[in-house]
């Protein structure tokens, strides 16, 4: 899945630890390879204060980052892309 954009006031937004372009690839540790919109919405959705583990890659680069699940009135944590839809990264 890739990040089309960061919807502001969310924890993504306020940390900037994703951004734009980042391919999500795994979440609390399962690879989110052919998974589709609402199984990783709900997966980065959760109880407020919990932790979620998320895979990055960024260009050539590949990390995990740990984010803090807050309570956010938006209609979704991040937009992406599925294939074949990816672009050229």
């Amino acid at each position: 899945m890739v990040v089309t954009c960061i919807l502001e006031g969310g924890t993504a937004h306020k940390t900037q630890q994703i951004l734009p372009g980042d391919v999500i690839t795994s979440i609390d540790g399962l690879v989110t390879m052919g998974w589709d919109l609402p199984k990783v919405v709900g997966s980065l959705t959760g109880t407020e204060h919990s932790t979620v583990r998320i895979g990055i890659r960024r260009k050539k680069e590949s990390f995990e980052i740990a984010l803090q699940r807050t309570r956010a009135s938006l209609p979704s944590p991040v937009r992406v892309f599925s294939p074949p839809y990816l672009p050229n990264l």
